[in-house]
């Protein structure tokens, strides 16, 4: 089961929390994150060593580890991932140094010449389409020594997509032309210290979560002409394009956990987690569309020829102000274990207690209109310019605190020494509660309360093979739901499929 959240995590992020809206993907791997029994209900002991990698964890490895795998289904898609992992001591075993890596590629291009049915907003003459949606993870870790390890992290996750082409093309003096790019993407870069004090360890992730590539940007040129003689002709160009910014934050999240062993009947340790993180920029969301016409004339006649020249540009931007957004998670719990028939059954529960903070600030919006125009008719100029704003949209604050217990439940079932199944399932049950204030445009304030409960499931299986005592074989499957009740999260279908695969892990 742990295959399941290296690569969910990998492809990803790191830390146990998001700030948003993240990709599929990405939200995937936090609904898993909080499962951590399931992570625990692994094979053997060598084939946890790549999850040490990953769990920022590496203090008790000393041996060579490779360990690949192959998911060819995530989120119920077709996206397809491979991921490895390495690691090796260094000076006798007072260093170690470790790789892990995912990749998964995605992507599509078409081409258009002379399509019969014209689509909206893509080109039906000499165009092309290309569509990327790789993403990808980067994580080297090294031990300093038996209490101090370092690990970084670089990922991208997201899709952008480019259209260029003609939308028609008559000739040389009359044709249409068009670039649409989309793009909604996230780039994750994470530093973390890992300190190790006895048995007691503390794990501290700084993470920078990049979201300002969330853009549209549509632009079209259109030349049409009507071309007698070198000194008879109009030839209009009218360029227009848009851009739209969403919100797109740059924030910074600050995840330290602590857990120490604590034996006490089938207890064996607790941990307690903290997150926060905050915007530290936020860009006012703005969006901007202009167009830029220009006409050219030449009439002659017998006695006389005239020049003319028209420009007209115009331009609309939206700026929105007092953007801002917090989020805080506080949580603990307590690491339960029984083990059964000579340890050929083990039980592992976690449950977990915690609240969330959320607090988002949205201000007014103001919309300004520019014109900047001119007429020529051979002899003078005659500007036209103007500029004006208005003030839109009412300033709200929303604060969101959501209590939320999870229970998650792994077991393992080894009835022979090369075999083993896993199986668990984790339930999660919040109450939020929504506060929201608003300060209107008119004047006047006004201030609502809404609650209701949040709940998911997730259910995830596995067998492993075990040959000798260094090669394990690894075949995976994990499904998951959210119910009915959130007001901030919307639903899945029952038992949607998040990742099944297979992983192949050795040491020397």
């Amino acid at each position: 089961m742990k295959k399941v959240l290296n690569i969910l995590i990998l492809l990803c992020i790191l830390s146990a929390y998001s700030f948003a809206q993240l990709s599929t993907n990405m939200q995937t791997m936090i609904n898993n994150l909080d499962m951590s029994a399931k992570k625990r209900a692994t094979a053997g002991e060598f084939s946890s060593d790549s999850d040490k990698l990953n769990a920022k964890n590496v203090f008790d490895l000393n041996r060579i580890i490779f360990s690949a795998g192959y998911v060819p289904n995530l989120n119920s898609s077709s996206n397809q991932v491979i991921q490895a992992f390495f690691g090796i001591p260094l000076l006798n075993n007072t260093m170690y140094f470790g790789f892990a890596g995912a990749y998964s590629m995605s992507e599509t291009r078409a081409d258009y010449v002379n399509n019969e049915t014209a689509i909206a907003n893509s080109p039906n003459y000499l165009g092309k389409k290309v569509t990327n949606a790789s993403s990808f993870a980067i994580r080297p870790v090294l031990k300093i020594n038996d209490m101090v390890s370092i690990h970084y992290m670089i990922a991208r996750g997201g899709t952008k997509s480019t259209i260029k082409g003609y939308s028609y093309f008559t000739n040389d003096r009359n044709y249409s032309v068009m670039t649409n790019s989309t793009a909604n993407t996230d780039w994750v870069h994470e530093i973390a210290v890992g300190l190790m004090f006895g048995e007691m360890k503390l794990n501290i992730p700084i993470a920078v979560y990049i979201e300002n590539n969330n853009y549209i940007k549509n632009y079209s040129k259109t030349i049409s002409g009507n071309f007698i003689n070198e000194t008879n002709y109009s030839n209009t160009e009218t360029i227009a394009g848009s851009t739209n910014g969403g919100y797109s934050p740059i924030s910074l999240v600050l995840s330290p956990e602590f857990s120490m062993p604590l034996v006490s009947g089938p207890m064996t340790g607790i941990t307690v987690g903290l997150v926060l993180g905050f915007d530290v920029y936020n860009p006012y969301k703005k969006t901007t569309s202009y167009t830029n016409t220009t006409t050219d004339s030449i009439t002659s006649t017998s006695t006389a020829s005239t020049t003319n020249r028209t420009t007209d540009n115009k331009s609309t931007v939206v700026t929105e102000d007092k953007m801002f957004g917090m989020d805080f998670d506080i949580n603990f719990y307590p690491t339960l274990q029984w083990s059964l028939s000579d340890n050929r059954v083990q039980l592992i529960m976690e449950p977990k207690v915690g609240v969330k903070l959320n607090v988002s600030n949205r201000g007014n919006r103001t919309t300004t209109y520019k014109v900047d125009g001119n007429t020529y008719n051979g002899a003078t100029d005659t500007p036209n310019s103007s500029e004006n704003a208005t003030i839109s949209q009412n300033k709200i604050s929303t604060v969101t605190t959501t209590p939320y217990v999870s229970l998650p439940i792994g077991t393992v079932l080894r009835p022979v020494n090369w075999f083993e199944f896993r199986a668990g399932l984790s339930y999660s049950l919040g109450f939020e509660m929504k506060n929201i204030s608003t300060e209107y445009l008119a004047g006047g304030k006004s201030k609502k309360f809404s609650y209701g409960f949040t709940s998911s499931m997730e259910l995830f299986t596995g067998i492993g093979f075990i040959i000798g005592e260094d090669f394990f074989i690894d075949l995976f499957l994990a499904a998951g739901t959210r119910f009915a009740g959130s007001t901030t999260t919307a639903g899945k279908s029952i038992f949607d499929i998040d990742a099944w695969g297979a992983q192949l892990s050795y040491r020397l």
